[in-house]
């Protein structure tokens, strides 16, 4: 029978911590964004002029999809998705 406190195929990690508010809340954001350990990626939609969404721009990941992805945070920061798929 599988233990349903650890992680496994298909199964995520069951992990606790404790975090204070000091620094703020964008200062516990930021602690999680960058502790996770899932791939993270932060975009902003572009819009035309009649406001259609036509392309996003990542503006920020976290360590892990660095290392998940193997892509350097300067390598994809600004980048717009198109560019990235006619790359």
């Amino acid at each position: 029978m599988a233990n349903p406190g650890r992680g496994g195929p298909n199964r995520p990690t069951r992990t606790a911590a404790v975090i204070t508010n000091e620094g703020g809340i964008e200062n516990i954001h930021r602690l999680l964004f960058e502790q996770m350990s899932s791939a993270v990626a932060i975009g902003e939609t572009l819009f035309d002029e009649a406001g259609k969404p036509i392309d996003y721009s990542i503006i920020d990941v976290n360590p892990a999809y660095e290392r998940l992805t193997g892509q350097r945070a300067d390598q994809v920061i600004g980048m717009h998705a198109l560019a990235r798929i006619h790359r």
